[in-house]
């Protein structure tokens, strides 16, 4: 089992990304894990178990942040997953996505066991591994939980997190990196997200918490589909009053039913925006000035002050750290 393909190598290269940021000899820890450092740069390669296991193990040895893995997982955003144009583009129910999104990472992770659940107002990712994989268990669901609460936060605010305490010992500190509430289950460890921002009340015949369920489900349609007009009218940098009318509906009554599930139409657009223009960073050249332009912004230092809001790094700091990783894999 220790042989056969386990993760794939782009997700364990923003791990390396982050050993790198607390100036540990990446190299080094590659060889000392049987993988050659040149195999980073292929994202088609798959580590084994064993690498795997032994790189998580030393990753958390090393590393001074607390709990590495929420760290790692927050690293791991829709491009990473390989999900960005799948939720973008998606015009089905939110249901069904977060359903599709299920089953990808069933295949991208064939250790680890997914399961989506409804409950009155929330859909539970409920998250366990795989019996064999145990020694390496709370890093992985740590990870995990760290990643899939990000991507939630493009849909919802509402987020709830459900863990053993073996997985975490400290929830305070929990809360305060994810910005969720946290509390302990005897249950698989589960990340929640909430179809609205009201707790629904239940009836005798359990119609009026049917109906709201489902209001709730269509809202979050709502969000995917105003991300979608965003990244379609991209470049043409479309404000609220532009949006809302290819949408169908005046603008009050766009930012009213955004805040009514906790968002706003500015950190929206600016979080497609962003996640565009990090595809842009870490996969191609095209200038810093040019990729500004393509996301909407009328010059590179206002897109610079928002990418650094957003990711805490520049622009050229991403790219920089590319062009780096690149240059040691060709030594190597």
């Amino acid at each position: 089992m220790d042989d056969l393909p386990f993760i794939p190598v782009i997700y364990m290269h923003r791990m390396v990304d982050m050993l790198r940021e607390e100036h540990i000899d990446t190299d080094q820890v590659l060889r000392e894990c049987g993988i050659n450092p040149a195999l980073m740069n292929r994202p088609d390669t798959m580590l084994t178990a064993r690498q795997t296991r032994i790189l998580i193990s030393k990753y958390m040895g090393l590393s001074s942040v607390t709990y590495p893995g929420v760290r790692f997982g927050q690293r791991l955003d829709l491009v990473t997953h390989g999900l960005l144009g799948f939720v973008f583009f998606w015009e089905g129910s939110f249901q069904d996505m977060l359903s599709n999104i299920v089953a990808f990472l069933r295949v991208r992770f064939p250790l680890m066991h997914f399961e989506l659940r409804q409950g009155a107002d929330y859909f539970s990712f409920d998250i366990r591994c795989d019996k064999r994989i145990r020694d390496i268990e709370p890093f992985l669901i740590q990870t995990v939980i760290g990643s899939i609460t990000g991507l939630g936060r493009m849909l919802t605010q509402r987020i709830s997190i459900h863990c053993r305490q073996e997985t975490f010992r400290d929830l305070k500190t929990l809360q305060s990196m994810l910005k969720a509430d946290a509390a302990y289950t005897d249950d698989d460890n589960s990340v929640r997200f909430y179809t609205s921002g009201i707790q629904l009340k239940s009836t005798s015949d359990g119609s009026s918490k049917e109906q709201e369920t489902n209001e709730g489900i269509e809202e979050h349609g709502f969000v995917i589909k105003l991300r979608n007009l965003l990244l379609e009218n991209l470049q043409a940098n479309h404000g609220a009053e532009e949006i809302s009318s290819l949408m169908g509906m005046s603008v009050r009554t766009m930012r009213r039913r955004l805040a009514n599930l906790g968002m706003n139409f500015n950190s929206i657009r600016t979080d497609v925006r962003m996640q565009i223009a990090m595809r842009y960073l870490t996969t191609t050249n095209i200038s810093i000035e040019r990729i500004a332009d393509f996301v909407g912004y009328s010059d590179q230092t206002t897109f610079t002050r928002a990418f650094r809001e957003w990711k805490g790094h520049t622009p050229n700091e991403i790219r920089q750290r590319r062009v780096r990783t690149q240059n040691n894999c060709t030594e190597s």
